[in-house]
């Protein structure tokens, strides 16, 4: 993990005068914005559902995780990448309504929604293991993050606050002219990181063993 520091050391002789709070906070934000925007980083999760429930297939049931058991405080899901369920992979689309009728005719589909620090999946009839890789964010004042995101992308973080830090008004560094830059070269770099995602240039992934339970949709 690198600490966020080693981002500010990157800005200040540009931005000479900037206290550090504001720094490490506007360094905070861009690599969220980062992560949201690319969904480069993601988290490989392995979760041992337990207890294992053979529930009736002739009915609708849903499987219920609870994300704070899965990911470290410092993290923050984004979204499913993919999902495999007793080793076999599935297609998966998030959606807002829960309506037993709006799935029954989706074979070889799973839907989620998020609720709360929950993620319900259904139809899912019977689980003992679930796979699930997912892109993750960061939780604000977080004090370090993972290496990829210095060593691959600080450049393209960069960009994104530099852009935050001359639209700020009023300060020694405000200078607008330069905003349109940046912000097309911070996209430019989002870019190269949806390329590196595709082709599965990701972040280590982290195994973690969960409890989780099977639920009838009410």
């Amino acid at each position: 993990m690198t600490p966020i520091s080693n981002f500010l050391d990157l800005l200040r002789t540009e931005f000479y005068g900037c206290p550090d709070p504001l720094l490490e906070q506007v360094v905070i934000n861009s690599i969220r914005q980062f992560c949201q925007d690319s969904w480069f980083l993601e988290k490989m999760l392995v979760v041992e559902v337990d207890p294992a429930i053979d529930i009736d297939t002739d009915e609708m049931s849903s499987l219920t995780i609870s994300i704070n058991s899965l990911l470290q405080s410092t993290y923050v899901f984004l979204g499913i990448k993919s999902l495999r369920i007793n080793g076999i992979p599935y297609d998966v689309e998030e959606r807002d309504s829960t309506q037993v009728s709006d799935y029954i005719n989706s074979y070889g589909k799973i839907f989620y929604h998020k609720q709360d620090s929950m993620l319900v999946f259904y139809p899912v009839s019977f689980a003992n293991e679930v796979e699930l890789k997912i892109a993750v964010s960061f939780a604000q004042g977080v004090t370090e993050v993972d290496d990829v995101l210095y060593s691959v992308w600080s450049d393209v973080i960069q960009e994104k606050a530099k852009e935050q830090l001359y639209a700020m008004p009023q300060q020694p560094w405000s200078d607008v002219s330069r905003i349109p830059w940046h912000r097309q070269q911070y996209r430019r770099g989002i870019t190269r990181a949806r390329i590196a995602r595709q082709k599965d240039k990701t972040s280590k992934d982290l195994a973690v063993n969960s409890r989780s339970y099977v639920k009838w949709l009410e």
